[in-house]
């Protein structure tokens, strides 16, 4: 009813504008109605440029950052992919070479490997009259064959300085590059402030490196033979500590382990016998260094299984 309505006024409107004349009122009606019931995307050199003009949400304006970063990067296009990164990164000293030295690692076809994008952990802030919205988010792909994952940050408004809206970090990893940023991470609390732009490739002849429940970690073979999963559960059911001997002997040392600087305990991962041909680990974390087990979870590279623990004294996660 109420487009009839605005059909209606339109007619009116024209007649009023063209008199009789059919042919005006045709060519004016049709001009009106392009206008008010169809909407053009306008193009935009950059998501920066598109944002200082739109309004877009934190999810909106990820997916468009990681989408002209990776499409620009696989064009070789440097000039339209540093377009995308605040005027404040852009003007500084050593940009041009982070580029260059992107573009150099960076593998090629990204833009048309199917993403598994994150969520976007969003923040704003309104003083003074002026508001600040970004936010930053993560994406894995395979590509080849082979794992990466892809950070990004971004400032979508900034009313004070819209020159520095834009992208304010990117950074592409593959699993074994990082692993060795996360150990570094664990061990000795190392951030990525200063990390701008940034493709670490890096081969698994140079690290040995799997993924666990979606986490890079550094990797180390043993020689002890792999426990199923159920012969895991009874060693775990006899046994409380890792120092036992009965349980070194039998599990030896953990293929991976590591201790964050802000987690009580010390995680171990130990490879279990393959089911259905998919890869399965133990994680076990403990008190000390190999000490008294506070909890075990059976996982896969994508997940942990928190309702199912191999610890018959951990009480299922609901």
């Amino acid at each position: 009813m109420k487009r009839k309505t605005m059909i209606c006024a339109l007619l009116a409107a024209c007649l009023m504008l063209t008199g009789c004349d059919a042919g005006k009122i045709i060519d004016n009606a049709s001009g009106l109605a392009k206008s008010l019931f169809s909407h053009e995307e306008k193009e935009y050199d950059s998501v920066p440029e598109r944002w200082r003009n739109e309004h877009v949400s934190d999810y909106t304006a990820a997916k468009q950052a990681m989408d002209a970063l990776l499409s620009s990067a696989d064009d070789g296009d440097k000039e339209a992919f540093a377009k995308n990164f605040t005027a404040g990164l852009r003007e500084s000293s050593g940009f041009d070479k982070l580029i260059d030295d992107f573009f150099a690692s960076y593998p090629g076809g990204m833009s048309d490997a199917e993403r598994n994008d994150g969520p976007v952990s969003g923040g704003g802030s309104y003083r003074d009259g002026n508001s600040r919205k970004g936010g930053s988010t993560s994406s894995e792909l395979i590509l080849n064959g082979r794992w990466f994952r892809i950070t990004l940050s971004f400032c979508c408004e900034n009313t004070a300085e819209p020159e520095n809206v834009g992208v304010e970090s990117f950074m592409i990893m593959n699993l074994e590059a990082m692993a060795v940023h996360q150990d570094n991470y664990s061990r000795d609390c190392l951030y990525y402030d200063d990390i701008h732009l940034m493709c670490d490739i890096r081969s698994s002849d140079e690290v040995n490196a799997r993924l666990i429940n979606g986490s890079a970690f550094l990797w180390t073979d043993t020689d002890p033979p792999k426990l199923t999963e159920n012969e895991m559960r009874k060693l775990l059911t006899e046994y409380r500590d890792l120092y036992a001997p009965e349980v070194r002997e039998k599990i030896g040392k953990a293929n991976a382990e590591q201790k964050f600087f802000n987690k009580t305990g010390y995680d171990y991962y130990y490879e279990l016998a393959p089911e259905n041909g998919e890869p399965r680990y133990a994680h076990i974390c403990a008190n000390s260094p190999y000490g008294s087990i506070i909890d075990a979870y059976l996982c896969t590279a994508d997940d942990q299984f928190y309702d199912e623990p191999l610890c018959p004294f951990i009480k299922p996660t609901e």
